[in-house]
């Protein structure tokens, strides 16, 4: 479980790198650092409660499989085993732990904005030399 939120932190890193032209143009706008750090924090709960619920169904759903295709000799009190409201309990803690410490770097970084650099990088991103001579060929006024 630790790779695979070492991993998810690491993809959360990478994406909230490419996404500071977006920050920069919010607080442009007028959005603070504050909300720019709840925005990112949401959306790092929402991801990691998104994974928390697959990973109970596939649990549910793999319990059943287990039950079904081993032999119940094979291991004992098979029958006994069961999803309940203590591994669920500390499965939501484990995950909100992780969830919190995974998306607080990420959201830190990324609402930490260069306004001047952040956006010279978004231009260059949305238009570059192509796009100008593009726009220059096709005006009313080389007609």
């Amino acid at each position: 479980m630790l790779v695979a939120c070492a991993n998810v932190a690491n993809l959360s890193l990478s994406k909230a790198t490419t996404r500071r032209p977006e920050m920069a143009i919010r607080t442009a706008l007028g959005a603070g650092r504050a909300r720019l750090f709840r925005q990112l924090c949401i959306e790092s709960m929402l991801l990691a409660s998104l994974g928390g619920l697959l990973g109970l169904l596939l649990a549910v759903w793999g319990l059943e499989i287990v039950r079904q295709v081993l032999p119940q000799d094979t291991v004992p009190r098979l029958e006994k085993v069961r999803i309940d409201g203590h591994a669920l309990a500390f499965t939501a803690m484990i995950l909100s732990i992780t969830a919190i410490l995974g998306g607080l770097v990420p959201a830190l970084r990324a609402s930490q904005v260069n306004l001047n650099l952040d956006l010279q990088a978004g231009k260059r991103n949305l238009s570059g030399v192509a796009g100008t001579r593009r726009v220059g060929r096709w005006s009313p006024a080389t007609r």
